[in-house]
């Protein structure tokens, strides 16, 4: 869980997560470009969603700084957060309540 106030990492700014609740999802020790100098990931870095049927409100990157990506992850309901495994691959899921 998260608790606010929701800020950039970098800059401080406060970010205005929707949802009733929040997850704070943080990966550690990593490199943010690969060998070849390119970034690992280049997908948006900002998604809302305001349709009633779904729970999930917003994802946000609130850092990227190097060794370091951050997201906080807006919704409402029920959720569960579980880790798992495949082969060196570790896996993040995040379920929501049914109906979600």
């Amino acid at each position: 869980m998260a608790t606010p106030p929701f800020t950039e990492g970098a800059s401080g700014l406060p970010i205005e997560l929707q949802g009733d609740h929040a997850l704070q999802l943080v990966f550690r020790h990593m490199s943010l470009q690969n060998d070849a100098g390119e970034e690992t990931y280049e997908g948006a870095s900002e998604s809302r969603s305001d349709d009633p049927s779904r729970s999930l409100r917003h994802v946000v990157m609130f850092d990227e700084s190097e060794g370091q990506i951050g997201w906080y992850i807006g919704y409402d309901g029920s959720a569960c957060v579980t880790l798992g495994r495949e082969g060196a691959d570790v896996i993040v899921s995040i379920a929501f309540a049914t109906g979600s």
